[in-house]
């Protein structure tokens, strides 16, 4: 990250060494603008390969885990997403089944959602919460 010229740059930096060291299916970084919507500004992983055809680019803040985390300023570890009612179903064979999201908060406000998703049930506890808190702070 030292690297990064621009902020973009860090978003990027961030994901990919997220990625790399948790090996997840995904990870991404959502900023959420002034319009109330989300928009995924940094991804990487598998998923992230297909965001044009998998993921939503532009998500309102009523929807979804990451708006309840964007709405709320709070965590969500997520043990079996097919069990959240907000989770937003794209497939149901190939959806990730577990989810951490944390809010980034920027001068005490919501600036965005760092969010890690995978594939099996489960695939986060408590410490990784701490852990991405602490990178999204």
């Amino acid at each position: 990250m030292a690297g990064a010229e621009d902020a973009e740059g860090i978003l990027s930096a961030v994901v990919d060494e997220l990625h790399r060291v948790f090996g997840v299916y995904l990870a991404v970084i959502q900023r959420l603008d002034g319009d109330g919507i989300l928009r995924v500004v940094a991804g990487a992983g598998p998923l992230a390969e297909v965001l044009q055809e998998f993921l939503l680019l532009e998500q309102p803040l009523h929807v979804g885990i990451n708006g309840r985390v964007a709405r709320t300023g709070d965590t969500a570890l997520v043990a079996d997403t097919r069990l959240d009612g907000d989770y937003v179903v794209r497939d149901r064979e190939t959806d990730p089944r577990s989810e951490l999201a944390v809010p980034i908060i920027v001068e005490r406000s919501v600036w965005g959602v760092l969010n890690l998703e995978e594939v099996e049930v489960g695939a986060f506890d408590p410490g990784d919460a701490t852990l991405l808190e602490a990178v999204a702070t």
